[in-house]
């Protein structure tokens, strides 16, 4: 645990930004797979599908 305010936001800064270029580059490289599979006629990779929590009531 950081107890220094500055430095502590200044490492969440950091870590989020890492992740959001972590996704950004999944997102670009899968694009990239897509374009690719149209052009040579192949199947399409599949899509992610989101996790869903089920109602149970």
């Amino acid at each position: 645990m950081i107890k220094k305010k500055g430095k502590r936001s200044e490492i969440h800064a950091k870590l989020k930004r890492q992740k959001k270029l972590e996704k950004h580059a999944k997102s670009k490289a899968r694009d990239v797979a897509v374009k690719s599979a149209i052009e040579i006629g192949e199947e399409l990779p599949e899509k992610k599908l989101p996790k869903m929590i089920e109602d149970t009531s």
